[in-house]
């Protein structure tokens, strides 16, 4: 969360009472109006999950943004073995010339001959050396579909993740919901806020209609 004035980090810290601590936010920037000004941090906190609470996207727009994307993965996979298979294939054609000119100096005799065929295997060697070793195969198999249901699990319902998920969860909630860093005033609470593509796009009711959203 940034600082309204100066738009750095602000940085947490705990105040003592007379029997315990409590936690706060406090602008630290130099020459910053709000130096040293703090912010409770119960109070941020029940506005962002309020602002949390708020976002709802559409089941039915999620499911076409989920189809899309899962099609645009199968496409570009699709696209990336066509190339992987046409450059192996290549390096096949060369070692298969490289193998028979092989062949071809154990059974000639002619040093001239033998000469202009051993250049023609450093070329050959060379070229093979440009497309690259033989194409290996990705030693994980990454599901992109567990992967696509995981965030769109968090997209759904973004407050019920934050309010019971662990720390790592909650980043997780911020940077699936929020394009930018959140600006907070001490006055005015959070600014208008920067929500990403799906959220954004999911929480719109003018797109119900699903050939809209098409």
């Amino acid at each position: 969360v940034l600082c309204s004035e100066c738009k750095s980090p602000y940085t947490a810290s705990w105040s003592k009472g007379r029997n315990k601590l409590f936690p706060y936010y406090r602008c630290t920037t130099k020459s910053c109006v709000c130096q040293n000004k703090s912010v409770r941090a119960e109070k941020m906190h029940e506005e962002l999950e309020e602002m949390l609470k708020k976002l709802k996207p559409r089941d039915n727009i999620l499911a076409v943004v989920k189809a899309e994307l899962s099609h645009q993965w199968n496409t570009r996979m699709l696209d990336v073995n066509t190339v992987r298979k046409e450059r192996q294939d290549k390096i096949d054609a060369v070692q298969n010339e490289i193998d028979e000119y092989m062949a071809s100096i154990r059974l000639c005799s002619n040093p001239l001959v033998i000469k202009g065929i051993e250049e023609k295997i450093d070329s050959l060697e060379a070229k093979k050396l440009r497309l690259g070793e033989k194409v290996q195969q990705p030693k994980k198999h990454y599901n992109f579909d567990d992967a696509l249901n995981q965030v769109f699990d968090f997209l759904k319902d973004p407050y019920l993740v934050w309010s019971t998920g662990d720390l790592q969860e909650k980043r997780l909630v911020l940077r699936l919901v929020f394009e930018e860093p959140l600006i907070y005033n001490r006055d005015s609470g959070f600014g208008t806020a920067t929500f990403s593509l799906p959220v954004n796009v999911s929480c719109v009711t003018e797109l119900d209609e699903m050939e809209v959203v098409e």
